[in-house]
């Protein structure tokens, strides 16, 4: 609520907006209510006010003498992760700061300095003890009482609030009103104040793979738009220990606009060897090896290491990994000629990858990572070795020093003795290889926590407050695991629809049969493993949609919901292949309505009811 005042409107006085905040928190939340602390009194401020050698500002004031700041504890009134500190803390949290970059001359700039002495922190931090929080400035000028932000290790910055005054009336029209405010909507649940996501589906966002699909691979040019040799072949040259010669002059290469990577034209004196990560398989054919990659046998076809980085670096390749495959004696091998550019992984080094590998066979994997060499043993989906070896040396910046080339090399020469395995990574690589794009594996789900599945005579206990301060526990130990399954599987499509996924049948398919108590089909090419790979190289994708702008047209606004779709379908993953309650918690932790506290109760006194009738 705002008033109008020598024509310019201004927020309420900061006693209206606590009394309004107050009224609001007794008829809905009084539990938070209890955590406002009494009003602190004149002589305090002005304790306060010596010690900090600042007068504070008449909101500030004003503010002390409606509440003295939150206690902590669970229920706690919160704005954006942190709550409102009492003097105490105001005085030991601004001193704590003072000093930290005092020696920078940062001349008048309001928010060019570490921390001004004459910035209040009003705030405990985000982990309620950090630094993270919010300050007043008490500087004279145009922002003098401003709400600002501080957060360790990056620079301070105003908030949207040009007083507190204007900070306590956002937060009583955000609580009447239940409007946003700095990303989340209040919700009244349980006699407490919370703050949840505002929810944002994406409906029906672009596919990258489909108009990866759509627009085909693309074969590399002869040369580049500028008449140079291509990247590819400086990083091949580079890797047999010569650079490649270039024809175009200086003159015509001024009046091109296209990047050329000049700065690896020169030949080096110390080139960077060709040492790959590479991956061996016993028994197998190439193509076979390609597949238990991950690769899609749509993708397959012999490429040389120039095609494959060009085509992958495209919109075609959609930023998934390219491998390729050749043989070596007895054994094939896999290099990674380009990466997942999202992170870029290596796919080889992949205990998911590994153990497809080497099922029914061994697998032997070899990379250099710096200064150490690793080589790592698979056989038949199990680790049977795992050895590094370091070079002695740090390793050097572009480069790899002598040290490092030949623990490689020395590492590699010791596969013919072990294994039988003779291999020369720059002369087995050159030409065309069969190869393709993955289609990544899942990442192996990590052991859910053992207290969600206790045992026959365990006590069961969930604390609130890592259940979003929801009181799971309660429910689970007063019903049975059939009322908790058909509680969860309700809540878990209503994430499922939340996220998007309701649409793709191999998810519905999913849900009708855990309804009836079936099985879920699993495995690396069952449809639903397949729609998750999918989904996940989606989101991958679209985080470097950038390169691919003027191509697609499409923002990073658009491709958001695959993130938010990966997410779901990762639940989905958990709720099948963990113990009931476990999956349980992955999906309430995972719900993206603000009401959705409200929704469990709602569904379970449904299944309550429909189980009773049943009976």
């Amino acid at each position: 609520m705002f008033i109008n005042g020598d024509d310019r409107t201004v927020p309420q006085p900061v006693e209206e907006s606590w009394a309004r905040i107050d009224a609001w928190l007794a008829r809905h939340a009084p539990r938070t209510l209890r955590s406002l602390r009494p009003p602190a009194s004149k002589e305090e401020i002005a304790e306060a006010e010596r010690t900090l050698g600042v007068t504070f500002c008449p909101d500030l004031v004003a503010s002390l003498l409606c509440h003295d700041g939150t206690d902590l504890g669970a229920g706690v009134l919160t704005l954006d992760g942190v709550t409102l500190a009492p003097l105490t803390d105001i005085v030991s949290n601004s001193l704590s700061r003072r000093g930290i970059g005092a020696d920078e001359d940062y001349g008048d700039e309001e928010l060019a300095g570490y921390w001004r002495d004459e910035w209040v922190m009003i705030t405990r931090g985000v982990a309620w003890d950090s630094y993270d929080g919010r300050f007043i400035t008490h500087r004279d000028g145009e922002n003098y009482g401003r709400v600002g932000y501080f957060f360790t290790g990056d620079a301070p910055s105003f908030t949207e609030w040009g007083s507190l005054r204007a900070m306590l009336a956002d937060l009583a029209d955000a609580l009447e009103r239940r409007r946003p405010m700095r990303g989340g909507v209040p919700v009244a649940d349980g006699c407490a104040l919370h703050w949840e996501t505002i929810p944002m589906p994406i409906d029906d966002p672009v596919s990258l793979l489909d108009l990866a699909e759509r627009v085909g691979e693309p074969e590399r040019p002869v040369q580049s738009v500028s008449g140079h040799t291509p990247y590819g072949a400086y990083l091949q040259a580079a890797s047999d220990g010569e650079a490649p010669s270039n024809s175009t002059s200086d003159q015509e290469f001024s009046r091109t606009a296209s990047l050329s990577f000049v700065r690896i034209v020169y030949p080096r004196q110390d080139p960077l060897p060709y040492q790959p990560d590479v991956l061996f398989a016993e028994g197998v054919t190439p193509g076979d090896l390609l597949l238990r990659t991950g690769v899609r046998p749509e993708s397959l076809r012999e490429r040389d290491k120039e095609q494959a980085m060009f085509a992958a670096s495209r919109l075609w390749g959609a930023a998934r990994p390219m491998v390729r495959a050749g043989t070596c004696g007895a054994w094939s091998f896999l290099v990674q000629d380009a990466g997942d550019s999202w992170r870029n992984e290596s796919e080889l080094r992949r205990p998911e990858v590994l153990r497809r590998v080497s099922a029914g066979s061994r697998a032997v994997l070899l990379y250099r990572q710096g200064s150490t060499v690793t080589r790592t043993v698979y056989a038949d989906g199990q680790l049977a070795d795992h050895h590094q070896k370091w070079s002695g040396h740090p390793p050097a910046t572009g480069y790899a020093s002598e040290a490092e080339r030949a623990l490689y090399t020395a590492m590699m020469a010791e596969l013919r003795p072990d294994f039988g395995i003779d291999f020369a990574p720059t002369e087995a690589t050159r030409g065309e290889l069969l190869s393709g794009l993955v289609l990544r594996f899942s990442d192996d789900l990590q052991d859910p926590d053992p207290d969600l599945d206790p045992g026959p005579d365990e006590e069961f206990a969930l604390d609130p407050e890592d259940m979003r301060d929801f009181d799971l526990g309660a429910i689970v130990v007063a019903n049975s695991d059939e009322v908790l399954r058909r509680l969860f599987l309700r809540q878990l499509r209503r994430l499922t629809t939340e996220s998007g996924l309701d649409g793709f049948p191999e998810v519905s398919d999913a849900l009708d049969r855990l309804d009836r108590g079936e099985p879920v089909a699993r495995g690396d090419e069952s449809p639903l493993d397949l729609r998750t790979r999918r989904i996940e190289a989606e989101m991958r994708a679209s985080f470097t949609v950038d390169s691919h702008r003027e191509e697609t047209g499409v923002t990073l606004d658009e491709l958001r919901g695959w993130g938010i779709r990966y997410n779901g379908v990762e639940v989905l993953r958990r709720f099948i292949r963990y113990p009931l309650v476990a999956g349980g918690v992955a999906v309430l932790h995972a719900r993206t309505s603000p009401d959705w506290r409200a929704e469990v109760r709602a569904d379970l006194a449904a299944v309550c009811s429909a189980t009773h009738e049943s009976l």
